[in-house]
C-alpha cells in the first residue's frame, strides 16, 4: 500500500511538472497611443547613472499613431504639428527614420520594454558627448 501511494505521488509530480505553459501573448504596437510621462536618466562613459532620474509629464499632449510601417506623433498645440516617421522592427528594436521635412528629431532608434494590450514603454538613448540621456516614454493605448 505504502508503494502505491509511493508511486501516485511521483506520478501527480511528474504530471504537474510537465505541465505546458500557455506561450506568451504577442501584441501588436500597431494603434494609436498617448504618450503619459518620460522617466530620464543621465549615464556616464562607465553606465554608471549620473545623479537622480527625472520625470516629466508631456504638455502639451503628444498623440501615437503606429501603422505596420510608419509612426505619426501629432503634438496639440494651438497650432497642432505632426512629425512622421517610416520604421523598421527587429525583434524589440525600432529603427526610426524621419519623412516630413517639417523637422523632428532625426533618425533613432528605440528599445520596447514594455508591451501589453493597454501599456507601451519604448527606451531611447540620446548621446551627449561622453554620456548619454535614457529616456523611457511610457504611453497608453487609446
Amino acid at each position: 500500500m505504502r508503494y502505491f501511494f509511493s508511486c501516485l505521488l511521483v506520478a501527480t509530480v511528474l504530471l504537474i511538472s510537465c505541465r505546458k505553459k500557455a506561450p506568451e501573448p504577442v501584441y501588436s504596437l500597431q494603434g494609436q497611443w498617448t504618450l503619459q510621462r518620460i522617466e530620464t536618466t543621465e549615464y556616464g562613459p562607465d553606465d554608471n547613472p549620473i545623479g537622480p532620474s527625472a520625470t516629466r509629464v508631456p504638455s502639451p499632449a503628444e498623440r501615437y499613431t503606429i501603422t505596420p510601417t510608419t509612426l505619426e506623433i501629432l503634438i496639440n498645440t494651438p497650432t497642432p504639428f505632426t512629425f512622421v516617421y517610416s520604421y523598421i522592427r527587429t525583434g524589440d528594436v525600432l529603427s526610426f527614420k524621419l519623412i516630413n521635412p517639417q523637422g523632428g528629431i532625426p533618425d533613432f532608434e528605440s528599445t520596447i520594454k514594455k508591451l501589453t494590450a493597454t501599456e507601451m514603454v519604448l527606451s531611447t538613448r540620446v548621446y551627449v558627448g561622453n554620456s548619454y540621456l535614457l529616456h523611457s516614454n511610457h504611453y497608453v493605448r487609446q
